[in-house]
């Protein structure tokens, strides 16, 4: 099989973290119930090793989730 030109086999440091980040954000989304900040999640996300700004958080529920 050939690979797709232009696409890494591996991702990027970068993509890992990211995806790994995005990861722990979903499995922190409460399944039900009144939810939780983004300030809550940015705390959580910290002590989970995942240090990040309300922001990126913001943009990786809107892009991600579908979140308004």
């Amino acid at each position: 099989m050939q690979p797709i030109l232009g696409m890494n086999a591996v991702p990027s440091a970068t993509s890992r973290s990211t995806l790994t980040r995005q990861w722990e954000l979903l499995k922190l989304l409460p399944p039900k119930g009144p939810g939780i900040t983004t300030l809550e999640l940015q705390s959580l996300l910290s002590d989970a090793g995942h240090p990040t700004t309300k922001r990126t958080i913001e943009r990786d529920l809107v892009a991600d989730f579908g979140a308004p």
